[in-house]
Formats: C-alpha cells, structure tokens, sequence
C-alpha cells in the first residue's frame, strides 16, 4: 500500500491535472472497469502501470485477460513496475509484446519524463 501511494503521489505531482489517475486495488476491478469502458467508448487508458503481484491475479494473468479483451481496440502501453529485481520477470516482459517498459520502484520524476517523451513522440 505504502508502494501505491508512493507512485500515485509521483504521477500527480507530474501531471499537474493534465491526465486522470485511476487506481485500483486489484486486478479484477481494473478489467471490469476496462470491459465497461470499452462497451461505451472502445478506449482505454494510454498508460498502465502494473504492479505484478496483485493478490488473487498476478500481473501476467491480468495482461492475459486484458488481451483477450481488447482485440480490437488501441492497445495500451504498459510498464510494470517492481519492488523486486526478478530476472524471469524481467525477461517476460521484455518479450511480452504489451509490455513497454520494467521499472524498479520506487517510480521517479524522471523516469515518467522518458515514458511521456516516448509516448509523445510515438504519436508523431
């Protein structure tokens, strides 16, 4: 919990209001949200940032479910974020073609500068 806050603190103090933060305690609520919101809008976030160790569902079965979910829609750019340095993981997600980034917590000023410079210039 400690954790969450420490992100959700840095991404409010980087958007300065200019983005919605969404957070959710578990990965379940996350993707009924995210089947609710695809029902009535076909969009999803830009940006997930996935804890993987998440409670009854792990990071990789959320991802998993999120795939199947969003067949056709615009994929969002997901970066994991770790407490942990695990290689296994590590080599998963950078083989994971939903997966745009691993990061080790806690997440930082800088680090969200480089995810917004890429994702900026993506939309180029």
């Amino acid at each position: 919990m400690v954790s969450q806050f420490a992100t959700r603190y840095c991404l409010e103090q980087f958007s300065n209001g200019n983005f919605s933060i969404v957070v959710y305690d578990c990965a379940e609520d996350a993707l009924q949200a995210f089947e609710e919101e695809l029902s009535k809008t076909q969009l999803l976030p830009d940006l997930i940032f996935l804890d993987l160790g998440l409670g009854e569902m792990d990071g990789w079965e959320f991802m998993e479910n999120l795939e199947a979910m969003i067949a056709q829609s615009r994929r969002p750019d997901i970066y994991i974020l770790s407490s942990f340095s695990n290689a296994k993981d590590r080599e998963l997600a950078k083989n994971h073609p939903m997966v745009a980034g691993y990061i080790d917590k806690p997440l930082t000023k800088i680090q969200l500068e480089s995810i917004f410079q890429s994702k900026s210039a993506k939309k180029r």
